[in-house]
């Protein structure tokens, strides 16, 4: 049987976009379900927006872990949003580019002794 339009899209609001999930709800492959997703702009922004769900879930749920007091949870946050207030585990270096202009450069010449500058030596 197979799942139509309308069902496909509750699926993939239920299933939170997990493809994996979505699959085994409806008994479609992988290939099948990402050539209807590549047809459909609608199914496309119906998992982008569950994806999108899902990680509003996940801050909440950080957000929660930090107001607890989880070390784990404070580091990351400050690793992360607090990158602009200096909060950074390596030192990240922006380099600028600068134009160097080349005046003059003098006329190099190899010197290569004559025979009567060998002579002379000698």
């Amino acid at each position: 049987m197979k799942v139509s339009h309308e069902q496909l899209l509750k699926i993939i609001k239920q299933t939170g976009g997990i493809v994996r999930n979505i699959c085994e709800a409806t008994k479609i492959s992988r290939q099948a379900f990402y050539q209807r997703l590549h047809k459909s702009e609608e199914l496309q922004q119906a998992l982008s927006d569950a994806r999108e769900e899902i990680i509003d879930f996940c801050e909440q749920k950080l957000v929660e872990l930090v107001k607890a007091g989880e070390k784990n949870a404070i580091f990351f946050i400050l690793k992360t949003l607090g990158k602009s207030r200096g909060y950074i585990e390596k030192q990240e270096i922006e380099q600028i580019s600068k134009t160097v202009n080349i005046i003059e450069v003098p006329e190099m010449s190899a010197y290569e002794p004559t025979i009567d500058d060998i002579q002379e030596k000698h």
